[in-house]
């Protein structure tokens, strides 16, 4: 649940484990110490994601056009000596290409 304070400046706490919808410590095991790829890091779902696979282990490569949202993300990240944030516009193949490229070099 979010706090009057979160909604009214637009940042997320950040997040010290994972709970499902039911309540339940869950785990997502099969992706620590793995580096998974997410677009749409800057917010939303994307940067919820972010937070929770840090959380859990996974190396991050995050993406998105928002530098500064990238920024943010990251700063919600505990531990996060394992992120790499990279400027990319999905929409355009060059860009994917480029972001494949540099993850893969970083991780």
């Amino acid at each position: 649940m979010r706090s009057a304070a979160c909604e009214e400046s637009g940042t997320v706490p950040p997040v010290t484990e994972n709970i499902s919808a039911r309540g339940e410590n869950s785990s997502m095991k099969d992706l620590k110490n793995k580096v998974v790829a997410i677009t749409g890091a800057a917010s939303g779902i994307g940067r919820m994601l972010a937070v929770n696979l840090a959380v859990e282990g996974s190396r991050l490569a995050l993406a998105d056009i928002d530098e500064s949202g990238l920024s943010e993300t990251t700063g919600l990240i505990i531990d996060n000596r394992g992120v790499s944030i990279h400027v990319a516009d999905v929409s355009d193949r060059s860009q994917v290409q480029r972001f494949a490229r540099e993850a893969a070099l970083h991780h």
